[in-house]
Formats: C-alpha cells, structure tokens, sequence
C-alpha cells in the first residue's frame, strides 16, 4: 500500500493505482475478519445454531448461487445453517477458482456431503497441510484471485464446532478434487419397554 501511495505522488495514473489500492484494501479486510473469526472459533465465542435441515431444497439453492450441479438427495443432518452456507460457499469458489472451464458438483448421501470438482488437483505432498491457516497450494494464483490462506481453516473450524468433519481428497495434478463434509449421526434411544440388546 505504501509503494503504491508513493506511486500516486509520484504522478502514476490515479484511476489504475486507485483500483490497486482497493483491491489491497479489501483482501486485508478480508485476512483481519478470518483471523477474528478463527480466534471466535478457536475460544468457543461463535455461537451455532443447529437444527435438523433438509439438504435437498438447501443445496439446490446453493448450487445454483454458484453454478454447480447438483442431482438431488433425500438428506437431513443437524447444522447451523447460515455456516454451513458459508462453508459451501468458500468450497464452491475455491472449486470454480481450480475448474474455471470444467465441472462443479455438489451432493449428498446420508450423513455426508461433498463438493467436488475436475480441474487442476491437489499433489498429494500438500494433501496433510491444506487446512493449516495461510497455506496455500498456489500462492500466485490465491494472490491474484485475492485469497487470504484462511478459508479452508476457518471452513475447518466452522464444520467441527457443528461436530462435523472436513477431508480433502485428490488423485493428484489435473485429475480434480473432492472435499467431503461428514456429520455425526445421532444414536436413537431405546425405547422404555425395549429388552436390553
């Protein structure tokens, strides 16, 4: 930011450095917000509101906010669902950001849940350390694209403060990747006059 006020004294054109600046701005905007959210996450300070939610209806909507495909499911899971909307979201952009020209997909299958996509993939040295805050695969194109390193973190944290788990699979460089989201299935009581198993 500096470089480029110095830039703007120097008499470089006002409009181009201007949109630098903004641009700068904004991603620093972002980095602060995901380190609040994460310290929030990491000292129990976020509140979750949980409840049964039907996965059909929501991920068809969400799909369609970011042009997935998605076939329809008939599940339920218990989640807070403003964010698991956030965590889809950030997943969906970061599979569009791998596959610009190819396939997102978003489905369901009981307890589990998934984005997956066919483009760029993942080497699997870097498969262990995708969820550690500000690492990145691609540090030139995060950069251009304006990512903080954080949104798979917080994704992370968010998925396991609704109980929750987040894994990333690949097969490696241009095969694609998948993320899988799976929640813990509730164990149903025995009902009062059930003999004991």
């Amino acid at each position: 930011l500096r470089s480029l006020i110095e830039a703007l004294e120097a008499g470089a054109p006002r409009e181009q450095f201007l949109g630098m600046i903004h641009r700068d701005l904004d991603r620093m905007e972002r980095l602060v917000q995901g380190l609040l959210d994460l310290h929030r996450l990491e000292n129990s300070a976020l509140a979750f509101q949980c409840e049964p939610l039907d996965l059909d209806p929501f991920l068809k909507e969400v799909a369609e906010e970011h042009g997935a495909c998605f076939s329809g499911c008939t599940s339920t899971v218990q989640a807070d669902r403003q964010r698991l909307h956030q965590v889809l979201t950030n997943l969906l952009v970061n599979a569009r950001r791998a596959a610009p020209q190819g396939t997102v997909r978003i489905g369901a299958e009981g307890n589990c849940l998934w984005v997956e996509d066919d483009g760029v993939g993942i080497a699997p040295e870097h498969l262990p350390r995708l969820f550690d805050r500000f690492y990145r695969v691609d540090s030139d194109r995060a950069r251009q694209s304006g990512g903080t390193g954080l949104g798979l973190a917080i994704s992370k944290a968010l998925l396991e403060g609704m109980g929750a788990s987040l894994k990333a699979e690949s097969e490696g460089p241009g095969k694609g990747a998948r993320f899988s989201i799976t929640f813990k299935t509730r164990s149903e009581p025995h009902p009062p006059d059930s003999p004991e198993p």
